[in-house]
């Protein structure tokens, strides 16, 4: 697997705008490409701060969208805080973990993770996110949780 990452600075004035342009342009673009698997957009609405991510199959889907992620670049320019152009950097996934306290949801997990042939790079965690040590992550991402406003604060101390 493989994740394109592009950082941009939007106009704080203009970012409702750019967020509606990219579910609009960048989200069809990257569905229809041939290997690419999501994508999202990461915004700090305090700085005008965003990440656009996109995950692939392979580092040849990755670098095939390249001249459409040009074109999408270009056209997000009209939204930029700053005259310096964003630019798009490669990565592989090297590594990641998935925590999921349903043991269906752990099971479907790990059936998409053979399927996909990325055992080595992704391991699931049937457990409570506050069961697992947090010195094992550099970083957290949440999906769905239950009873967020609940337990966010119990997420934060954690």
């Amino acid at each position: 697997m493989n994740a394109a990452v592009v950082r941009s600075k939007y106009k704080k004035t203009e970012l409702d705008k750019a967020v509606k342009d990219y579910k609009e342009t960048v989200l069809p673009a990257i569905a229809k490409h041939e290997g690419a698997r999501s994508a999202m957009l990461l915004l700090n609405r305090e700085t005008g701060d965003a990440l656009s991510i996109a995950m692939y199959e392979n580092e040849a889907a990755a670098q095939s969208f390249a001249p459409t992620a040009a074109k999408l670049i270009e056209s997000f320019k009209k939204y930029m805080a700053t005259d310096t152009a964003p630019n798009r950097e490669l990565f592989e996934i090297a590594s990641s973990t998935l925590i999921e306290s349903k043991v269906k949801k752990t099971n479907f997990l790990e059936t998409a993770i053979s399927e996909l042939r990325i055992e080595t790079q992704t391991q699931v965690v049937n457990r409570q996110f506050d069961e697992v040590r947090t010195d094992d992550f550099s970083h957290i991402t949440c999906r769905a949780l239950d009873r967020f406003t609940e337990r966010l604060p119990r997420l934060l101390r954690w």
